[in-house]
């Protein structure tokens, strides 16, 4: 029992060796045992080295955005990315041809006047007898209008001002996804921007550890294990910061790409996108959108279309006046001819073979565009739901997150602090408490942008991200 008890004792003499540059720090003690007079002389320096490891941590993770800031805000990145953006002019562009097409429709109803004009003449022989026609000249003038068709002209123009509308809706949407793609990547690069900070604080402050550190591995090579994992964790913290540069700079690009050269206040951005609307405003703004009503002028579009398609089985009456008036010479026939003729004309269509399967064919295109509306609207407001549900958990993460970032924040400056001065903590718990530490605060600014980006999502979805909350 007498070798135990020894071996404690020199265990617990080389602990009070280890541990007498504290006390002596701590005690103020001028005595210092021989063999550590050169690891006492460290100490201090490295304890002044680290304590000028000042926390830069700022007291939020994304602090008030300053509404002077030389920088757009969701209202003007929404503007540059219209006023940008070759995709909605396209869209706009065939809205236009679109309703032109109803123009044309609705002037095939009305009254159509044609001029007619022809030179020559016919040479001919029957039965050895020379029959040709004097070369001559005609006019003719003809004035004509359908009178009844079944219905058929005007289901064809009702269709093309029920695609009109559609594609005008369809030109709306493609604003709003443009204005919502730039408003994302605005706050995706706000997001790698604050990633981009942290992990510099990050990087600066292992550094500074490291520094702490080789001061002591100067003269106590004991300790030049925890010098090599202090710069492992700074070269790790480092690729961190490199990614988050190199995720930032792509932002950027694709950002310029959307809006243009303008710089974009990513915090102003996010501030305008900071409250939650209550979810009824946001399922009746949903249920207006400019894409279910596309799918309803489509629906309709579908249905006149149909209407049209049956009509071609209808009787189609239809009146005409022409004026006509030819001049010939040569061959002695008539100088001049003059006619008028008016008359109104009947049409009936008795037999064909494929008109009951179009028609049948556009009822049943009518029906699954009906059927697609049904199924989109019940889409829309399940994601609306789910989207007011994943903001909500994204606010509360947020909120628990800066809760556990607090607690953090008194653990990393006591750790280190004993650390330090007491020598009651190794240099991975150190290490460990600092990368909790920024751990926390990346998850923290991924929240409160995952937030953000969810109610961006939820007012595109509805009323569009230009009019403004719900």
């Amino acid at each position: 029992m007498a070798r135990p008890r020894a071996c404690s004792s020199r265990w617990r003499a080389a602990g009070l060796l280890a541990w007498w540059p504290a006390w002596a720090l701590l005690l103020g003690s001028g005595v210092t045992p021989p063999a550590q007079a050169q690891s006492v002389a460290a100490v201090p320096a490295a304890t002044q080295r680290a304590a000028r490891c000042i926390d830069e941590d700022p007291p939020t993770v994304q602090p008030a955005a300053d509404p002077t800031a030389a920088g757009l805000g969701l209202a003007a990145v929404v503007q540059a990315a219209l006023a940008h953006g070759r995709s909605q002019s396209a869209a706009r562009l065939l809205a236009e041809a679109v309703a032109l097409d109803a123009e044309q429709t609705r002037a095939a109803s009305q009254w159509q006047l044609a001029l007619g004009a022809r030179v020559g003449g016919e040479a001919a022989r029957l039965g050895g007898t020379d029959t040709s026609q004097p070369a001559q000249a005609s006019a003719t003038l003809s004035l004509s209008r359908v009178l009844w068709d079944g219905g058929r002209q005007q289901s064809l123009l009702d269709w093309r001002l029920q695609l009109a509308q559609a594609s005008r809706l369809a030109w709306l949407s493609q604003r709003e996804q443009l204005a919502l793609s730039a408003v994302m990547l605005a706050l995706d690069a706000e997001r790698h921007r604050v990633q981009e900070e942290v992990y510099g604080q990050y990087v600066r402050r292992m550094a500074c550890l490291v520094d702490a550190l080789a001061d002591v591995v100067a003269v106590d090579r004991g300790r030049a294990s925890e010098l090599l994992q202090a710069r492992k964790g700074v070269q790790q913290a480092e690729l961190s910061l490199a990614a988050a540069r190199s995720a930032h700079r792509q932002t950027e690009i694709r950002l310029r790409r959307v809006i243009g050269d303008a710089p974009v206040d990513g915090q102003l951005v996010g501030q305008a996108l900071q409250t939650l609307p209550d979810l009824p405003p946001l399922l009746a703004a949903a249920e207006a959108a400019p894409e279910l009503a596309q799918l309803e002028h489509q629906a309709r579009a579908a249905a006149h279309w149909a209407q049209a398609v049956g009509a071609e089985s209808r009787p189609q009456l239809s009146w005409s006046v022409a004026a006509a008036r030819s001049a010939g010479w040569g061959g002695g026939g008539p100088p001049h001819v003059a006619s008028l003729a008016a008359g109104i004309q009947l049409s009936v269509p008795l037999f064909s073979p494929g008109q009951a399967p179009a028609a049948d064919a556009a009822r049943a295109r009518a029906l699954a565009a009906r059927e697609q509306l049904g199924d989109a609207t019940d889409s829309r407001r399940a994601r609306v739901r789910e989207l007011h549900e994943q903001a909500q958990a994204a606010r509360d993460r947020a909120q628990r997150l800066g809760a556990v970032l607090r607690d953090s924040q008194q653990l990393r400056s006591a750790t280190q602090l004993q650390w330090q001065q007491l020598g009651r903590r190794s240099l991975f718990d150190v290490m460990g408490a600092e990368s909790e530490h920024y751990s926390l605060r990346v998850a923290q600014a991924n929240a409160i942008i995952d937030a953000q980006q969810l109610v961006a999502t939820l007012q595109s979805l509805g009323a569009g991200l230009g009019s403004g909350p719900p």
